[in-house]
């Protein structure tokens, strides 16, 4: 079963953090692997190659609450694979524990948000073309 839609689709999904610089405040990690269907707020999902685009600034939020920012997106690289991203943390209380919750395991994955623009839906998947990360 095919479908296509045309409303927005506020997406969000985890994934696991690679490294973290304490001195130099940052997280990074690989925050979407392409063509790999994986389990999102939308259900099972798979993101196509290029699919997410990035405006002038997004902040990294604790548990994806507006009002909890702890970073901002510092750089990212879009590859064959995927798109790796660099995170600056804050040097807020917050991101204090954050790095440290990182850099222990106790916290061991980003949760990504995005607005899906252009998806369909192919047997139960749901299969994103377009989107532009928010957080």
């Amino acid at each position: 079963m095919k479908s296509n839609q045309d409303d927005p689709m506020n997406i969000n999904f985890s994934i696991k953090v690679t490294a973290t610089d304490f001195p130099k405040r940052e997280i990074s990690g690989r925050i979407v692997t392409w063509n790999e269907a994986g389990v999102t707020s939308a259900g099972e999902t798979l993101f196509k190659e290029g699919s997410i685009t990035f405006g002038n600034t997004t902040k990294l939020l604790l548990e994806h609450r507006r009002e909890s920012p702890i970073g901002f997106l510092k750089s990212y690289k879009v590859g064959k694979e995927g798109i790796d991203a660099v995170f600056s943390i804050g040097n807020t209380t917050a991101g204090s524990d954050s790095l440290v919750e990182a850099s222990t395991g106790l916290r061991d994955g980003f949760s990504v948000g995005v607005i899906a623009e252009k998806y369909k839906n192919v047997d139960g998947v749901l299969e994103v073309s377009a989107s532009s990360c928010k957080e």
